[in-house]
């Protein structure tokens, strides 16, 4: 296992029972080497090892190195097996600045607000569906 650049701190690779802490890397080190690195949620991975084996392609895995793959990987839908194949490849923590903490949770705020509107949208038009069709089969009921 390769360690990161600017590592504050040696990684429980399982050795050791798991007494040591974490890695933490920070955005800037992954921004300079996306070829090996890419974070999701609150953790790094190191890409590298999995590009062969990765069943949509190396191309997919350099595509989101070096950025936050957290919404991407969410988009695809992976499996279970696909999250406990990624669990193998975390070399880190991410360190965030303030700044970086702060626009995660607007952009977290703003799609949990995105999604319930879409869901009331939903609601409402099931509800309209519903009074529509009780006053149509009122009318044919009537006319009977």
């Amino acid at each position: 296992m390769k360690t990161p650049v600017s590592c504050q701190r040696c990684i429980t690779c399982g050795e050791c029972g798991g007494s040591l802490v974490a890695v933490v890397i920070s955005m800037e080190v992954i921004d300079r080497r996306p070829e090996e690195y890419a974070a999701r949620g609150a953790k790094v991975y190191d890409v590298t090892s999995y590009l062969d084996d990765h069943p949509g392609g190396a191309e997919v895995m350099l595509d989101v190195g070096g950025k936050d793959a957290d919404e991407f990987f969410e988009d695809i839908g992976h499996s279970n097996d696909a999250r406990e194949e990624l669990a193998k490849h975390v070399v880190g923590v991410l360190k965030l600045t303030e700044e970086e903490k702060e626009k995660r949770r607007l952009a977290a705020e703003k799609k949990s607000g995105a999604d319930s509107g879409g869901m009331s949208m939903i609601a409402v038009l099931v509800a309209a569906a519903g009074i529509g069709y009780y006053f149509y089969k009122q009318k044919v009921d009537s006319s009977e």
